[in-house]
């Protein structure tokens, strides 16, 4: 499970993660970004010492590089973009965590970033950079597919909430999706699970399944937030209503339209509509 050098790439998430000790929500946005970044050089430049580099495993570092500091750049956009109202939520959370809960964060997230990561490290500690598989090429299109779909719902989300600032985003790739951002990450990290499974051997297996684990966590965590916020701002607008009852929200064309209890849809709709009856 941890071959010989695992504490390089380890050591080189804690670095990088640290930087939610600035900022409690940094942990799971910038830091996120700057550390799946900051492996992908550091497994690039070990490739390269051990003389296992490869054209292929470039590629993927390089596509990983783009990813992370991609999304370091879009979280740092949207903190100069919150209201007042969300920077003082988010100032009342930074004051109640406490020193020993910052230190658990950095060091969960470490270890969930070396196993996300871990199919390029196994790829690189099994010597098998120069194994061109079919897992290989699989993985590096899903890779570059997901963070294409992922950068072009970025710009879609920005323009249309220009046009339509009452509406969530509804055109584009939300015709298919109403997360296909993150529908993005899920293709770039089955990608990166891709390319290692050929190559995975033994108890290796457990950090691959831990990391892909976590991802789907995320992701559902996040999606659910998202329907949840979006229901309570817009769940009296029967356009946005027409819209959530016809489009998944998450995997496109898997018909699955909810991912909060019904309930909590309800008390939305009666809150809103109760609103618009004092209106």
């Amino acid at each position: 499970m941890f071959p010989e050098q695992w504490w390089i790439v380890f050591l080189t998430a804690l670095v990088f993660s640290s930087l939610g000790f600035k900022k409690y929500v940094w942990f799971m946005t910038i830091g996120y970004g700057v550390s799946i970044g900051g492996i992908s050089f550091c497994l690039l430049i070990m490739s390269i010492v051990k003389g296992q580099f490869s054209g292929w495993y470039m590629i993927l570092c390089l596509l990983l590089m783009i990813y992370g500091f991609r999304l370091c750049f879009v979280h740092l956009l949207r903190e100069r973009r919150i209201g007042v109202t969300d920077r003082k939520r988010m100032d009342g959370v930074e004051k109640h965590v406490s020193y020993t809960g910052l230190t658990f964060m950095w060091i969960f997230d470490s270890v969930m970033f070396f196993a996300m990561m871990s199919p390029m490290f196994y790829r690189l500690a099994n010597g098998t950079t120069k194994t061109n598989d079919g897992g290989l090429f699989f993985g590096l299109i899903l890779v570059l597919a997901g963070i294409v779909i992922e950068t072009v719902a970025e710009v879609q989300k920005y323009l249309q909430k220009l046009d339509s600032p009452k509406l969530p985003p509804m055109q584009g790739l939300y015709r298919f999706s109403r997360c296909p951002d993150y529908f993005g990450e899920i293709m770039v990290w089955t990608g990166v699970v891709a390319t290692g499974i050929k190559i995975v051997t033994g108890t290796q297996w457990i950090m691959l399944i831990l990391g892909y684990a976590c991802v789907f966590h995320m992701m559902i965590n996040g999606a659910k937030r998202i329907e949840m916020q979006q229901m309570k701002l817009f769940g009296g607008n029967s356009e946005y209503m027409e819209y959530v009852e016809s489009t998944p929200v998450l995997v496109p064309f898997l018909p699955i339209y909810h991912l909060v209890k019904r309930d909590t849809k309800k008390k939305s709709k009666r809150q809103n509509k109760n609103k618009e009856s004092f209106s």
